[in-house]
């Protein structure tokens, strides 16, 4: 397969259409036995919300029918885009032939596939015109079940017919089993959930809940129900607590005001939150964008900005009450006086978030809508403020007697150290430090600067985004050779049954082998070890506040260490943009001697670290595979080629495809296919396989020869190189920023071959283009600031005096984070 990745600002919809024409272009150098290519988008919002899992000690082809017709309800409604179906076995119709009883009816494996291909066919005899009608005539020879195949003719004589069912047994049944999928240690089928782009999420999810619920009422009692991994509780649990938290906010700025303002100043500030709100709400819809977390938490940022603007308008229409002027002139005085002020108080707050919004990475169209919830709710705010508030306050605005002490204190003709309350205080000691200017400067001078030299001489740990509580873990079982289906299972199960049962573990989603994807990787795609057999989606019981997330995963992996021989490595579910481990190397290089030497370098020197762990590179598994080496000179003594040497092999491996029919209860085709009784299906069974020529049966042993070879499972290349990867996670959470510099620097050290070259990429380089883009950012910041500020002062010292403002703050902020 090809991975196609493309810059930020790409119109996927175009980059589509590009990358079918060029296919459509390559398509003339394919084998012509090669399938059509299948191309597809991957997107975000294509991953399921929730998982329906059907489990239980039921027959496999009554959970199958479950299944499907639960995936039929759920596709009706328009919120659902798919409802996929996972672990669900291929129907097949197996001609098992017996190689004695072909051998004593002189028959051979090509008279099979002629019976069967010659009776599976809708013949169209032509039309018949009567003079009164015309009248299509077709001979129907579709095989529509098992018993149209057992009568079907093989031979013939004058006594006698051999039928297949003679030779062969028929039956319908399901593909091998290539993987395993099952809940809770019983097999268990799963429905992911795909809901449709710009569909509401809860009212999908609660679709699919009320749908399960009904459908359950007509199942056996053997078949049981769970939903997991549902994206719609998170989603409502978090947008639920950022409501919390706006309602808690407001509250406090409310009781502020109250404190400051009284009562009727409060109430004008107040009515502009909510209605500041409405409006960003209104032009977040008219500009097509969704209500998710990070514009909750936008909502909540904003509550303390947004009534800056109310409360210096507000203040100043009091003061002028306070000098005697009544509250329509005092509004109107303070809604014209106040204009630019606000104007420019609102327009530098928004100029530290705007660079965001050019942020071209995909943790920067993460947080784009932070910036843009802020620029609306800011904007919002400021017409409010500067002509809602005015007018409202000309109405409502009055202040009761008595509370305009400190205010007249204030006024132009007065002095303010005569306030009183805690503005007095201030005030006084405003005075008092004015008189020793330069003392008070030099002070504050020299604690910002020790403050950035402590921030800066000390270790402190490095995330690019914050760690959360998991909710979702994955354990992925590894090993490496050429394992069966059923000893890769073996593996995974020893890990399940250690896990199950302990505390803090609710649901455990298990896949052994090729299950078909039924568990996603931590960060969303389809990445994880490349020697693993198996993995658990294991679901943590964090909603009831008394486990621990972190904790649980602690002693999961103090269990499963506990196991002899067992290799695993577990994962927490990547809750932002996705970042995987905290060191990653790719290796580059046409000389596959040179990539892989320096790849098991890096890889050993990453296994010495003890502050490493779950240590992985991607260099091809070793394996072992049989080659059927034909000498075909010999062959062709026989009249036989190598197609006919493949079609008799297959009879041992997967089996023959002859045809394909519709039963009554399927809605796909089912594949036909002839191959060999399972006693008969191993590798010395090729030896002895006897194939029919003109001169006889014959051992394919005269001509073809096994021989085991080294398997090559996969060969990876990356802007058209070979790539190798080495990963690696700190075993200490925010240190790996710390350990990728000391490897970076023993990689400098090393003779690597010219050839070969070394890229860190995953969260080191996200980390890498974040930090480039803030420095640019924060010029950009500071510069529209200044231009902003000058524009209202006139004045370059004030505009620095203001700016000091960023200095000073942003040593605070390292204060809290060394703390």
């Amino acid at each position: 397969q090809l991975v196609l990745e493309f810059e930020i600002e790409t119109d996927v919809d175009q980059a589509v259409l590009d990358v079918k024409d060029k296919v459509d272009l390559a398509k003339r150098f394919f084998p012509a036995d090669a399938r059509e290519p299948i191309i597809t988008e991957v997107n975000a919002s294509q991953f399921p919300i929730m998982v329906v899992n059907l489990f239980g000690q039921a027959p496999e082809r009554g959970l199958n029918q479950i299944a499907e017709t639960l995936q039929d309800m759920l596709e009706r409604n328009p919120g659902v885009l798919e409802a996929n179906i996972i672990g669900q076995r291929e129907d097949v119709l197996e001609i098992v032939v017996d190689p004695v009883k072909l051998e004593t009816y002189n028959l051979s494996y090509q008279d099979i596939y002629a019976v069967v291909t010659a009776n599976n066919q809708l013949v169209p005899a032509g039309q018949i015109d009567t003079g009164e009608g015309s009248f299509a005539v077709k001979v129907p020879g579709l095989i529509r079940s098992a018993q149209d195949a057992l009568n079907l003719p093989v031979k013939r004589s004058d006594n006698a017919t051999v039928t297949l069912s003679d030779v062969a047994e028929i039956r319908r049944t399901y593909k091998d089993a290539t993987g395993y999928a099952t809940f809770n240690g019983q097999p268990s089928l799963q429905l992911q959930i795909v809901k449709r782009s710009g569909a509401n999420i809860l009212d999908t999810a609660n679709f699919v809940r009320d749908t399960v619920a009904a459908q359950q009422e007509s199942w056996h009692n053997t078949v049981d129900v769970r939903i997991t991994s549902d994206a719609s509780e998170l989603i409502g649990d978090q947008l639920g607590q950022l409501q919390n938290s706006i309602i808690t906010a407001v509250m406090l700025v409310m009781i502020i005001c109250v404190a400051a303002l009284g009562w009727r100043s409060a109430l004008l500030v107040g009515i502009s939150i909510p209605a500041s709100f409405v409006m960003a709400f209104l032009l977040l819809g008219a500009f097509g964008y969704t209500i998710n977390m990070m514009v909750m938490f936008g909502m909540v940022i904003a509550v303390g900005i947004l009534v800056d603007g109310a409360i210096v308008v507000t203040e100043y229409a009091d003061r002028k009450m306070a000098e005697g002027l009544n509250r329509k002139e005092a509004y109107g005085m303070a809604g014209k006086r106040m204009f630019w002020p606000v104007v420019a108080s609102t327009a530098t707050t928004l100029a530290a978030f705007i660079p965001f919004l050019f942020w071209n990475s995909m943790p920067g169209k993460f947080m784009a809508y932070l910036p843009i919830t802020l620029i609306f709710v800011l904007s919002a705010s400021l017409v409010m403020a500067l002509i809602f508030l005015p007018v409202l306050g000309s109405v409502i605005g009055a202040r009761p007697d008595g509370t305009d002490e400190s205010l007249a204190a204030l006024a132009a003709d007065a002095d303010p150290s005569e306030a009183t309350g805690w503005l007095g205080g201030y005030v006084r000691l405003l005075k008092a430090l004015l008189a020793h200017p330069l003392a008070v400067t030099g002070v504050a001078i020299a604690g910002v600067m020790m403050i950035f030299v402590w921030f800066g001489s000390t270790p402190h740990k490095t995330e690019l985004f914050l760690d959360v509580e998991p909710e979702q873990a994955f354990v992925f079982v590894q090993a490496q050779g050429s394992l069966s289906t059923a000893e890769q299972l073996s593996l995974v199960k020893r890990a399940e049954v250690a896990i199950t049962g302990m505390d803090g573990v609710e649901d455990i989603s298990t896949e052994a082998g090729a299950s078909g994807g039924a568990i996603f990787s931590p960060d969303g795609s389809s990445s994880k070890p490349t020697d693993t057999v198996g993995q658990l989606l294991v679901d943590l019981a964090t909603a009831d506040g008394v486990h621990n997330g972190r904790r649980t995963l602690a002693n999961i992996r103090t269990r499963l260490a506990e196991i002899p021989g067992l290799r695993f490595e577990i994962a927490a579910r990547e809750q932002g943009p996705p970042s995987g481990k905290d060191i990653q190397i790719a290796l580059l290089s046409e000389d596959a001697a040179s990539l892989n030497s320096t790849a098991r370098m890096i890889r050993d020197y990453l296994d010495s670290r003890p502050d490493l762990r779950e240590v992985e590179d991607t260099r091809p598994l070793p394996g072992i595979e049989y080659q059927l080496e034909v000498d075909r000179a010999e062959a062709g003594k026989y009249g036989l080629d190598i197609s006919q040497v493949g079609a008799a092999v297959q009879l041992i491996t997967n089996g023959v495809l002859v045809g394909r029919y519709r039963p009554d209860d399927a809605n796909d085709e089912v594949d036909i296919r002839v191959r060999f009784p399972q006693a008969d299906r191993s590798a010395s069974a090729i030896d002895d396989l006897r194939i029919a020529t003109p001169r006889g049966n014959v051992p394919l042993s005269l001509f073809v020869e096994r021989v085991p070879a080294p398997r090559v499972s996969q060969i990876t290349r990356r802007d058209g190189a070979r790539v190798v990867d080495v990963r690696a996670n700190a075993v200490e959470q925010g240190a790996g920023a710390a350990i990728v510099e000391e490897v970076k620097a023993w990689v400098a050290e090393q003779d690597i071959p010219g050839t070969v070259e070394v890229r860190f990429e995953g969260a080191d380089e996200d980390s890498a283009d974040a930090a480039a883009f803030f420095q640019g950012a924060l010029l950009a910041m500071l510069f529209m600031m200044a231009i902003i500020l000058l524009w209202e002062f006139n004045n370059f010292w004030q505009v620095f005096l203001t700016l000091t403002a960023v200095i000073i703050s942003t040593a605070g902020v390292l204060v809290g984070i060394q703390l």
